[in-house]
């Protein structure tokens, strides 16, 4: 009988163990921290396709219910997750604040005058005279650069590359051939970031939708700051292959 009572001691002991551990998981998923696990190439090479990430979700305030308490400024460059306008989870960088003037100029974009840096690994568009298209591919084999897609359009080849790639080839290339990037001078437009918003741009931005397309991001919508890569897995590997652990608790701040 007495031994009945002690494994039912130890049982709701345990269990209230159990309970409690629950509970505080779930304050601290809700209010502070939360796991994210990235799930395309819009943040290469900063955060890669299968990194599981760790959002600070105190970082631009502590959401109670509707309400923010003590509301905190996203910072220029934070990797910010947020929710759009449809209430998807986006992961994308803080680029400009409120007050601050875009301006986009083809695939550049300034803010406040200042040129933003571009990912040397983004691939892009480029045209070239569908007559050069035999020393076009020559050169990318000899250069080891795949090839990714080839469309033949009106008298044009497009090629797409990085930026990097884009550079090697115009330099092995003969004088006489033009490769240039696709619509560099086409786009333009100029805005200026409305109080309690941000603008939200991903750094492989062709791979991505953002704040060109989903417009400005206001601060009730952020979620947190990513701090860390807890843990980075190649999605198209199996179980047991495909772990990055030279990313393991890599900070991204």
């Amino acid at each position: 009988m007495r031994r009945k009572k002690i494994i039912k001691s130890k049982v709701f002991r345990w269990g209230c163990f159990l309970l409690l551990s629950l509970f505080l998981a779930l304050i601290i998923r809700f209010f502070f921290f939360e796991s994210f696990r990235m799930p395309s190439k819009q943040m290469e090479t900063a955060i890669l396709s299968g990194d599981f990430l760790l959002a600070d979700k105190t970082a631009y305030g502590i959401r109670f219910l509707d309400k923010i308490v003590n509301p905190q400024k996203a910072q220029r460059n934070d990797i910010v997750v947020y929710n759009d306008s449809l209430g998807q989870v986006r992961i994308s960088r803080c680029v400009a604040l409120p007050g601050d003037t875009l301006e986009v100029k083809g695939s550049d974009y300034f803010v406040n005058g200042k040129k933003l840096s571009q990912n040397p690994d983004m691939i892009i568009p480029c045209f070239y005279d569908i007559q050069s298209d035999t020393e076009m591919q020559i050169c990318m084999r000899k250069l080891n650069i795949p090839n990714r897609k080839t469309t033949y359009d009106h008298g044009n080849g497009t090629v797409f590359i990085s930026r990097y790639e884009l550079y090697k080839l115009k330099d092995a290339l003969s004088d006489s051939i033009r490769l240039e990037p696709a619509n560099e001078n086409v786009l333009y437009y100029k805005v200026v970031i409305p109080k309690n918003s941000y603008w939200m741009l991903s750094d492989n931005s062709l791979v991505s939708e953002d704040s060109r397309h989903l417009g400005f991001i206001p601060q009730k919508d952020l979620i947190g700051k990513i701090k860390i890569v807890w843990l980075s897995k190649d999605p198209e590997e199996n179980l047991f292959y495909g772990y990055r652990w030279n990313r393991f608790l890599l900070k991204t701040d």
